[in-house]
């Protein structure tokens, strides 16, 4: 092959390259306009018992809204106009402990909505049945954030609830407290369930603005304690790092450390990072690395902790990050929230752009029932969106996390595919008219 030759295809192959990612996006399954903007993440529960799941979003303008999880087509809007809301989770209560919705304000109240979205009552206001909790801090109202975790591992969530000033608290059934467990400092992120002890049962792990790591066993008694010295801001990552079938407990500091503990909370390995990591690490490729935004870079761990690749983000970080196989069959993409958009990160090239602004985590859940697992995210324009992955449902290796807010969604809209397609036609015709000169060149 002459110099000439050899120039020309890998001028070729760098164009089909650039064209592929500037066709690439997320393949979309279905878009719901809610009329509003989302403004606390969604969840996730078969409201109904009909083995589908639903989608339950919160809006600016208050209104709650039920979706199906299979086509998004909504079956509830009701009006919380008023109530303060500020999140949402989906629980269980009454004799029958059918799942409710469960709202929670900024005064510290929690209010019961039925799964059609119709009435609502309080369910424990805790600016008066907090004097049934003794020995804690002092309790000052504030916003509330309700959790819904499987903690008996029974298929159905109980309710842990995360208020102002590092209080968790869980609500049974009937509405009253269960226990409560006061931190040292705010709690900022929901705590992870999964067993780290191997007694087969869940335990709560969380971290705290004092520098702690705190698991508790499911009934709110402190199991071990781990002092790391800087802000947790992130919800800790539970994952089977070394095959024992017990979780391991991995999480960011607000230093730019990534630590992992045994079952105990003793450390294993720290892994120092330029930036401080605010949101929750992820596992990719069923367990086989990690990824963590630190500042604006995103790092990829192996399980000892070593940095196998550090990727610039090139903007402002907003969200967690996601990994999902969602343009390939080699492994998963991490995608990261970004000012403005998504950024999407393959194994092998930097980050691409995606015109998609979210207002909402970006969560990944099997919404149709299927086996894999789809990505959802409310967007800035007032949309809920469901995209397609070849994410299989597998939880990584012998973690048993039992998150109530991730179940089965949704038949297809052939949008995205056809999009594709397109983009790889117009590469493939460039390729083809680009072999044809090198070849009448050379002629």
């Amino acid at each position: 092959m002459t110099r000439s030759h050899a120039a020309t295809v890998a001028t070729v192959v760098l164009l089909l390259v650039l064209l592929t990612s500037v066709g690439l996006d997320l393949d979309s399954v279905w878009r719901t306009n809610l009329g509003g903007k989302v403004n606390v993440d969604l969840a996730i529960a078969d409201l109904d018992g009909d083995g589908d799941v639903e989608v339950v979003a919160l809006t600016r303008g208050e209104r709650l809204v039920v979706m199906s999880g299979a086509t998004g087509t909504v079956t509830a809007n009701v009006s919380l106009e008023g109530s303060g809301a500020v999140a949402l989770a989906v629980s269980a209560f009454g004799d029958e402990l059918t799942p409710g919705i469960v709202v929670g304000t900024r005064d510290g109240t929690l209010a019961l909505v039925s799964p059609d979205g119709t009435g609502n009552r309080t369910l424990i206001d805790m600016g008066s049945s907090y004097l049934n909790v003794t020995n804690l801090l002092p309790f000052s109202s504030g916003s509330v954030v309700p959790v819904a975790v499987d903690l008996e591992g029974d298929g159905r969530p109980e309710l842990i609830v995360v208020y102002d000033g590092g209080l968790l608290v869980r609500i049974d059934a009937n509405g009253s407290i269960g226990w409560a467990f006061q931190a040292g400092d705010d709690v900022l992120s929901p705590p992870a369930l999964g067993d780290v002890d191997g007694d087969g049962a869940g335990e709560l792990v969380v971290g705290s603005m004092d520098g702690n790591v705190y698991c508790l066993d499911g009934n709110g008694t402190l199991r071990w304690r781990r002092t790391l010295g800087e802000w947790i801001t992130g919800t800790p990552l539970l994952l089977d790092l070394d095959g024992d079938h017990l979780a391991e407990v991995i999480v960011g500091d607000q230093a730019g450390t990534v630590h992992a503990l045994d079952g105990d909370g003793g450390v294993l390995w720290r892994a120092p990072t330029e930036g401080h990591v605010d949101h929750a690490p992820v596992v990719l490729d069923d367990g086989a690395r990690i990824a963590a935004v630190s500042g604006t870079t995103l790092i990829i761990l192996d399980r000892t902790g070593a940095v196998v690749r550090s990727v610039p983000l090139g903007a402002a970080v907003l969200g967690g990050p996601v990994g999902a196989d969602v343009a390939d069959a080699r492994g998963d993409e991490v995608l990261v929230p970004v000012l403005d958009g998504l950024s999407l990160i393959d194994s092998e090239s930097g980050p691409v752009k995606l015109d998609h602004a979210l207002a909402t985590a970006l969560m990944r859940a099997d919404l149709d029932g299927d086996g894999v697992d789809e990505l959802m995210a409310g967007l800035d324009d007032g949309t809920v969106v469901a995209w397609r992955t070849r994410s299989k449902r597998d939880p990584p290796p012998a973690v048993s996390v039992r998150s109530a807010q991730a179940a089965p969604a949704s038949p297809v809209s052939p949008g995205g595919a056809m999009a594709s397609s397109a983009a790889g036609a117009l590469a493939l015709a460039v390729l083809l008219m680009a072999l044809s000169r090198m070849s009448h060149q050379q002629r």
